[in-house]
């Protein structure tokens, strides 16, 4: 974008820090800011109370800053489990949905955050060392594949558990072992020590019965 095009328009930015959570989020954010104000706008934070340098270090690059009295990571909507009215703060968005549809998305996104997170972290989503583009799209979708194969196992198979395995447990508990595997009488079947004590699983998994 131009900076004729930019000028006179503001982006308006939220984002907390503290010692909690760190100040990552609010430099990350700086450099969009900066890019901004080189293409000729003006950059506005609205931000929690924050740590005195942290906020000297905006100052000193050029942007506004705004004290909001909230307490640090405040300004979203989050529903926990067992409580009958949400944590709402505010959005910022230039989307038109209608606010009631607005907010039922954002209150979604949480979820999806954390499965991309086991997706990167178990899976490596984001490894591209393949060449060319459309290698890379193939080997992106074939993890998923086999994330959403994962979360069918940890979700109906993976049964009399009183914690939600993770995508590495399963992965390291119930994918790489040792194991026999074969195809007789067109069936396949796979065989492991008699000593395995989550063979019960692997039961449950290809419909054996528990």
């Amino acid at each position: 974008m131009s900076p004729a095009r930019l000028t006179g328009k503001t982006m308006v930015v939220r984002a907390d820090a503290d010692s909690r959570m760190g100040s990552g989020h609010v430099l990350r954010c700086l450099a969009l800011g900066q890019a901004w104000q080189d293409a000729g706008g003006r950059a506005l934070f609205l931000m929690a109370p924050a740590p005195p340098a942290l906020k000297t270090r905006l100052l000193s690059e050029g942007m506004e800053v705004l004290a909001l009295e909230a307490s640090p990571g405040g300004g979203k909507i989050e529903w926990h489990r067992g409580e009958l009215f949400p944590l709402i703060g505010f959005v910022i968005t230039n989307s038109r949905l209608p606010a009631g549809q607005l907010i039922k998305v954002y209150n979604g996104r949480a979820e999806i955050e954390n499965r991309i997170k086991q997706g990167k972290n178990a899976l490596r989503w984001d490894k591209t060392s393949c060449q060319g583009f459309e290698a890379n799209l193939a080997r992106l979708k074939i993890g998923v594949l086999a994330y959403n194969l994962l979360h069918m196992i940890r979700q109906f198979y993976v049964w009399s558990e009183e914690v939600k395995r993770s995508m590495d447990w399963l992965i390291k508990r119930l994918i790489k072992l040792g194991a026999r595997v074969s195809y007789h009488a067109r069936r396949w079947y796979v065989q492991v020590a008699s000593a395995f004590p989550l063979a019960h699983h692997y039961r449950s998994v290809l419909a054996w019965g528990p």
